[in-house]
């Protein structure tokens, strides 16, 4: 029997006599876009996710510590304004969740991405619904600023009772 394709600018090639289906790229040109752009979305997410990573570790680190050590880091008198470092304990803890929000949410993401390549490039939000996107979005943007403030709270409140 013999092999007969049939293809469309905007369809999959058939093979009659197989049962499958492959997808076929409009050009080459489209083609050599269309995987550039997924290659850099792919060292986007790589990137982000090794930020997040970074900070995720650090931030349980210095909030292990510091509330571990808190007897030592407040002393025996009643220091200076504590709520700097329970405020900064507060943002360390915010720190680690919006971490961990991004990893489910990155994980559910490129699992869509790879969805997309099979559906025509039907955009991740299109998957997702807003309040996914709404949320990966306040994860990534506001893990690294919750991190610095708590930085910045600990800081000061260390140089507020160094005597």
């Amino acid at each position: 029997m013999k092999n007969t394709h049939e293809a469309t600018p905007d369809t999959d090639v058939e093979c009659r006599s197989g049962s499958h289906t492959e997808p076929q790229p409009q050009s080459s040109k489209d083609s050599t876009v269309s995987n550039y752009v997924d290659w850099l979305n792919e060292q986007k997410f790589s990137e982000r996710k090794e930020l997040i990573k970074f900070l995720f570790t650090i931030a349980s680190a210095i909030l292990t510590f510091t509330i571990a050590f808190r007897k030592d880091i407040i002393g025996v008198g009643e220091p200076a304004k504590v709520y700097l470092l329970q405020a900064s304990w507060l943002m360390l803890l915010s720190s680690i969740i919006l971490s961990l929000i991004y990893y489910f949410l990155e994980y559910r993401m490129m699992f869509y991405i790879r969805v997309r390549k099979v559906t025509k490039n039907i955009p991740w939000t299109h998957h997702a619904g807003l309040p996914e996107t709404i949320a990966y979005n306040l994860s990534v943007y506001l893990t690294p600023l919750t991190f610095i403030g708590s930085l910045v709270l600990l800081t000061y409140f260390v140089l507020v009772n160094v005597h």
